[in-house]
Parts: structure tokens; C-alpha cells; sequence
């Protein structure tokens, strides 16, 4: 399949040149159509003395007869042919067939990885911009409707049955956020505060199922465009949901693609969460990544990495009872198992949809906005959008603008020194804490490794494994702790000094047997932390006597680090074990998320010998209370993180045969069977 298409290339010469050179990849240029034309009448118009391309270099050279003069304003012109596959490269068309059976075709793009050169001849790099006129041409008789970036300016007849839409131009943007579709479409809508068109467009029969996730949109939006001072540039947004698209979520200015699949959903209160969360990153990439473009891949945290952390602090502020910032931990601890794995830092990114970008990017952000403080860091990307509204950005750009912001609330930081290291290594460091007298404790800091004992590589480290440390700490003696007001109270373990003594803390006297302190409360810096045995022994004994004392984050973070330092051989297995007997009293979802997450490694460990049974009760015991207090009942009240703890207390209790789910389970299955519940 192919498509014919046309496209006027408009630019100023800002350097004396013969050629022109555009890319283009796989395309079959009408050579004889392409001409050179001035904007405004000239005397020295070049002629086009040749044309090579060469696929293998994706670029198209155009070679004139004379020099371009300097500061000339022209138009090039050329005809071409592009395929039309069916894998997601360019431009891609799929069929599908609807309730009453009749085939549709339908036709979608996908531009990001430099694949706008498979559609059109173009200046095909994400720190290049233009406004792009689009004009979109399909046949009266298929009964299409297209949609892009913008809306359409005006819709004419044209000769052979042909429809032309004609858009409205885009505001400034790389060929990346360039997009469109085109099928047999329709969509509903809502009107956002500011007046914007918020849609969610899709095959007709699909979109009764699409209403939960259209349904969290408008009040996102709302939070982007009054959080950020940079108004939304365009009269609509449209999430077009299409089927058969490979990726799952692909933002463009003025619109997101879904895949069909991935949002097409029956009602319920965990998928309303999950949806909300999709719609949301479409959502974020308007200003990062839309608004403002990294200049390249290597600057993609600037718009991935801020946008993850960002699409959770949204949904949080909005609806505060899904408690999305805490589930955020779940995230840096993933990243964290994940990220020991992985032999590049941030900065190196393998594709748009590159994870380690994203989960640890957004983990950075996390570290940065809590150390600079909110009000500060919201004030900062305020800035940052506003002073490269349209631009493209690197690392330096932001570093400015948070830089300001510190001196304005007389916070002492250099936030390159601080956050290159994180974005520019792999891998994240250790730090070893010890009470050295009252009131002081030494720390040091080392690349944390899956095995501690194994030699450190060289490779990504231009700091050599350092990195400046923001470190906070609670204690038994200063229980009270507040993650949004901790930029007050950090310690910072310099890249320069990898291991310091610091004194006069709110710490226990050491003769204090019970007396404990915690490093890096709710997780917030991306390290992990090890003590020496005595605290250690000193926290286990505090979970067991009244864990509430630490925040769920916070005990999550002490299971989470304590396994993690025994698989690498940083710390004995009794003491990771015993982190686990206070879950007895733990009715939460997230130190259960991350606890079972052990407990499921332990379980293959143990199975099929003879320390299984008494591990079995060992566990029935732990899930006894949990199991209690969720049963397998839904409330009417219950929000996601009820409905995740119940389903997996209530897979963990009946796996390990604890007789109070056994029984409900029974009840459940017999009252399902007589048909009187839905399972």
C-alpha cells in the first residue's frame, strides 16, 4: 500500500550553501516535481542542478547551481510516494471489523525514533521546529473523518470524489509531535475551565467502554493548565484511540494515541485508578514534551522523566484519597531492582518508551522536587516552561532556572553538581550508616552492586560512582517527620567526600538499648540504606512494638532496602527475615506490595522441603490480622488501594490455606455457582 503526498519545505538561510539537505527514508521522490521558489520576489533564485538520495544515509540532497544568499527567504518543493505498512513506522494502515461485521480501514502514524522521514521529506530532528500546515485528502465514499494536532481550519470538495480537510496551523513543534489519523471515527466531549475541547475519539462501537477513561481527563487538564502559568496553546485535545497500535501511549501536541486495548474497559475501581493514570500522561507530555522539547535523546528525562513523576503528584492533589504519591515508592523500588541490571545511565535512552528513562528518571525528579521543596521546584518549571515555551531544552536549561529559585528561598544548593551524577551514571549509590558518639554518626557512600563483593566497572561513570547525597533523618527522639518540609533539615554527603561524621542530631543517646534512627525517611533520596547491627536491632524492635511509628512508605522502604542488602552480601539474612515478623499488625497496602514480593521469592525457596510447613504457618500467622480486617467484601467506600490490599491478602491467605479465607472463598464460589453473585 502507498500514499502520495506533497510537501513545501519553508526556511531562511542563515549560511551560504549549494544544497539543501533534508531527510527522507524510504521514499520514491518525484525528482522532476522538485523546485525552488523565493517567499518574496528576487533576482537570485538557484536553479536545482541535481538530487541524490540515498536511503542507506536518509537524507535527500538537493544540489543547486548557485549559492543560496545569505538571509533569502525560500520554498522547496517535492512530490513523493511512502509506503503504508502495517508495522508502526511512519505512517501504518489496519483493518478491523465492527459489530455488524463490515471492514473499516483505518490509518494512523507514528513519528517519534526519527520515522517522520518514512511519511515526508523533512528536517527530521527533535531540536528542529516548525509550524507545519497539514492538509489531509481521502475519498467522499469511505465515509472518513481525520483528526491531528490542531482542528480543522476548513473541509472542501475536490475533483474524483476526493474530501480535503485543510488544518489550522500548528504552533512550533519538532516532526516528532506531528501526528494524524484517519478512519472511521467518532467521539465525545468535554469542555475544560479554560474553554479547551477535551475528546476521546474512537471507533463508534468502542466508545461506551471508553467512558471511564475519558472521565478523569477534563479535571487533569484543568490540574496542568493552572498548575503551570503557560497556557495551553491550541483549542483542543483529543486522545484518539486506535486498534492494532503497537505502542501503548504516544503523546503529540494536541493529541495522544492509545492503543485500543490498553483503555477499552469495563467499570471498576482499581481500572479507574490505572486509567486515570493513562489519560494523565498524555495529558503532562502537552507542556513536557510538547510545549517544551528536549534537544534530544539524551535530554529525554527533561520530559519522560519529569512527566512520570508529575503525572503522580497530579492525580494526587486531585484526588487525594487514591494516595498516588506513596504508591510512587512502589516505583523507585522497582526502578532500584531493575536499575542494577542495566548498564547505562539516564542520560543514554534506548527508545521513547525506554523504562529506565521513565520509572528511574521519575524517581530523580521525585529526589529533586522534595530536596529543592515543592513550592520551590513548581515555581522553577513555571519559569522553565514560560522561558523556552516552544524551544528545545538540555539538562543546562533547567539547572538555571532551579538554580534561581534556590537563591530565591535562600536554599543553598548547585543543582548540576547535584543531579548530573544521578542522570549521567548508572546504576545509584549505598550509603553505611553508624553512631559514632551521641548525637553523630558517620556515613559513607559506594556504588551499590548485586553483590557488594564483586570489582566496580568503569563504564558510565564520570564521576566515578560519587554522588552529592541529600541526607534526612528521623529518629526515636524525632518521630514527627514531613516529606513536603525536609528540604529544612538535609545533610548533604558530598561526591568530593565520600564519607563524613555529623554532628549534634536529634539522635538517641547511645546507651539508649531501643533508641533508633531512620536515614532517608519515605524513601525519597534514590539509595539505599544499611546500618550497623545495633540499629538495626533497634528498628526491628520498634516495628514489632508499634510500627505506625514509621510511615507505610517508610516501612516499606525498611523491608525493601533490608532484602535487597542481603542479596547483594551487605547484610545477614536474619536480620532481612526479621523485618518481616511485624506484619502480624500490618494492615496497609504498600509494606504488604513489597513484603509479599519477598515473601513470593521465599515461597519458591521453601517449597518442597521439609522447612515448608512451618513456614506455611509462619505466614498464616502474618496474614491472620490483614485478612481480618479486609475479608473478600468490597465496600462501597473503598478506594484502589483497599481494593489492591484485599485482592492481594486474599490471593496470599488462601494460597497459604489460612482457614477464614478458605471458608469465605467457598461461600463466594457456591453463592456464584447459584447464581446470586457476580465473582
Amino acid at each position: 500500500m502507498a500514499a502520495e503526498g506533497k510537501v513545501s519545505i519553508l526556511f531562511t538561510v542563515l549560511d551560504k550553501t549549494d544544497a539543501i539537505t533534508v531527510n527522507a527514508l524510504e521514499l520514491d521522490i518525484d525528482k522532476e516535481s522538485v523546485r525552488l521558489d523565493p517567499v518574496a520576489p528576487t533576482k537570485d533564485v538557484p536553479g536545482v542542478r541535481g538530487i541524490s538520495y540515498k536511503n542507506q544515509s536518509q537524507l535527500l540532497v538537493i544540489q543547486l547551481d548557485t549559492e543560496l544568499p545569505l538571509l533569502g527567504k525560500f520554498k522547496v518543493q517535492i512530490k513523493y510516494r511512502t509506503r503504508v505498512d502495517l508495522e508502526p513506522r511512519g505512517i501504518y494502515a489496519f483493518t478491523y471489523a465492527n459489530a455488524d461485521g463490515k471492514i473499516w480501514k483505518t490509518a494512523a502514524t507514528y513519528f517519534n525514533n526519527g520515522l517522520a522521514r518514512r511519511a515526508f521529506p523533512c528536517f527530521d530532528e527533535l531540536s528542529f521546529k516548525a509550524t507545519f500546515n497539514l492538509t489531509l485528502l481521502w475519498k467522499a465514499s469511505e465515509s472518513f473523518s481525520t483528526w491531528s494536532n490542531t482542528e480543522i481550519w476548513y473541509q472542501e470538495p475536490r475533483e474524483n470524489g476526493i474530501i480535503a480537510d485543510v488544518y489550522k496551523r500548528t504552533p512550533k513543534m519538532s516532526t516528532h509531535d506531528l501526528a494524524f489519523a484517519v478512519g472511521n471515527y467518532a467521539y465525545i466531549q468535554n469542555v475544560t475551565s479554560s474553554g479547551v475541547k477535551f475528546r476521546t475519539v474512537s471507533a463508534p462501537g468502542d466508545l461506551r467502554r471508553l467512558q471511564l477513561f475519558h472521565k478523569h481527563g477534563p479535571a487533569v487538564f484543568d490540574w496542568f493548565e493552572n498548575t503551570f502559568g503557560s497556557p495551553y496553546p491550541l483549542t483542543k485535545y483529543d486522545n484518539v484511540v486506535v486498534r492494532n497500535a503497537e505502542h501503548g501511549v504516544v503523546g503529540h501536541l494536541g493529541m495522544t494515541t492509545f492503543r485500543e486495548s490498553l483503555v477499552s474497559t469495563e467499570e471498576g475501581v482499581i481500572t479507574e485508578q490505572r486509567l486515570a493514570r493513562l489519560i494523565t500522561q498524555g495529558v503532562s507530555h502537552q507542556w513536557f514534551g510538547g510545549l517544551v522539547t528536549p534537544a534530544g535523546e539524551e535530554w529525554a528525562w527533561l520530559s519522560r522523566g519529569i512527566a512520570t513523576f508529575l503525572d503522580s503528584y497530579a492525580l494526587a492533589k486531585i484526588y487525594p484519597e487514591w494516595r498516588e504519591i506513596e504508591m510512587f515508592v512502589a516505583k523507585v523500588h522497582t526502578s532500584m531492582k531493575m536499575d542494577v541490571d542495566i548498564s547505562r545511565p539516564v542520560s543514554i535512552t534506548s527508545d521513547r518508551h525506554d523504562q529506565i528513562t521513565r520509572e528511574k528518571g521519575g524517581s530523580i525528579f521525585r529526589m529533586c522536587f522534595y530536596t529543592l521543596g515543592e513550592e520551590a521546584t513548581l515555581r522553577g518549571l513555571n519559569t522553565f516552561l514560560r522561558r523556552h515555551q516552544y524551544g528545545s531544552v538540555t539538562f543546562t536549561d533547567l539547572w538555571t532556572v532551579l538554580d534561581e529559585v534556590a537563591r530565591d528561598e535562600n536554599v543553598t544548593i548547585d543543582t548540576e553538581s547535584f543531579l548530573d551524577p544521578w542522570l549521567t551514571q548508572k546504576h545509584f549509590p549505598m550509603v553505611t550508616v553508624q553512631r559514632s558518639r551521641s548525637g553523630s554518626v558517620h556515613i559513607k557512600q559506594e556504588l551499590f552492586r548485586k553483590d557488594m563483593s564483586s570489582q566496580i566497572d568503569s563504564g558510565y561513570a564520570p564521576y566515578g560512582y560519587m554522588w552529592d547525597i541529600p541526607i534526612t533523618i528521623t529518629s526515636s527522639v524525632k518521630t514527627v517527620w514531613n516529606t513536603a518540609s525536609q528540604h529544612r533539615d538535609i545533610l548533604w554527603l558530598r561526591k568530593s567526600e565520600p564519607e563524613a561524621t555529623f554532628h549534634n542530631l536529634s539522635i538517641p543517646n547511645e546507651t539508649d538499648p531501643d533508641g533508633w534512627f531512620l536515614v532517608n525517611p519515605d524513601v525519597i533520596g534514590y539509595y539505599r540504606v544499611n546500618y550497623d547491627d545495633r540499629n538495626w536491632q533497634a528498628i526491628l524492635k520498634q516495628l514489632k512494638r508499634d510500627h505506625t511509628v514509621f510511615s507505610a512508605k517508610s516501612r516499606s522502604q525498611i523491608i525493601n532496602d533490608a532484602f535487597a542488602l542481603y542479596k547483594s552480601r551487605a547484610l545477614d539474612v536474619t536480620i532481612a527475615l526479621a523485618t518481616l515478623d511485624y506484619l502480624q499488625h500490618e494492615l496497609d497496602y504498600l509494606p504488604w506490595l513489597t513484603a509479599l514480593r519477598e515473601i513470593g521469592e521465599l515461597d519458591d525457596i521453601m517449597d518442597r522441603t521439609r522447612l515448608y510447613d512451618a513456614f506455611e504457618q509462619y505466614m498464616k500467622d502474618r496474614l491472620k490480622a490483614a485478612f481480618q480486617h479486609c475479608g473478600l467484601w468490597a465496600n462501597i467506600d473503598d478506594v484502589p488501594m483497599d481494593m489492591l490490599q484485599r485482592k492481594q491478602i486474599a490471593e496470599w491467605a488462601c494460597r497459604y490455606r489460612l482457614q477464614a479465607c478458605l471458608d469465605a472463598a467457598s461461600v463466594v464460589f457456591i453463592e456464584w455457582t447459584e447464581g446470586k453473585r457476580w465473582v
